[in-house]
């Protein structure tokens, strides 16, 4: 586990901290190795801090509509940290199963988003103008490259060759 993520546990609950203790304490028992178990130690750590970033939006939001903050997905923390050994899926079931619940509402938030629209509209903008460059573009280098003598020449060409077919 990271420094930073170290430093975070102090600003979570009693009860998210008594989890954390828990996993801990089944993942040594488990005879994870220290480095996997700051691994997991430091993804549900991560999972915790992104469901109060969480209430943060939310109450943000009932306040005055905002949709402004860090919206993030604690299910893949949660997932990652349950991944490490199989007490930890059962440690951490409701967890787990609230946060899966919660992601597909989180996808939607983000995808309408004004940040979101805004950036679908400016892309939408950017690829017109794209496509007004590139059709220009190709009309361009066939007038500059195929003065009138070259395209006299090729039809001539092409006549000639259309000869043999008959």
């Amino acid at each position: 586990m990271r420094d930073a993520e170290f430093g975070q546990i102090a600003g979570l609950s009693d009860e998210q901290r008594r989890k954390i203790a828990d996993y801990h304490r089944q993942g040594k028992a488990a005879g994870l190795g220290e480095r996997v178990l700051g691994i997991g130690l430091g993804a549900l750590v991560g999972g915790f801090v992104a469901v109060e970033d969480l209430r943060r939006f939310i109450a943000a939001h009932k306040e005055s509509g905002a949709q402004s903050g860090r919206l993030p997905f604690p299910h893949l923390h949660f997932a990652a940290a349950a991944d490490k050994f199989p007490e930890a899926g059962r440690l951490l079931a409701r967890e787990l199963e609230a946060a899966g619940k919660m992601a597909a509402e989180i996808q939607t938030i983000r995808r309408l988003s004004p940040a979101a629209l805004d950036r679908l509209d400016a892309d939408g903008k950017r690829r017109a103008a794209d496509a007004y460059r590139l059709a220009a573009d190709g009309q361009r280098p066939a007038t500059a490259a195929n003065p009138p003598e070259a395209v006299k020449k090729s039809i001539a060409t092409i006549e000639t060759l259309l000869q043999q077919f008959k």
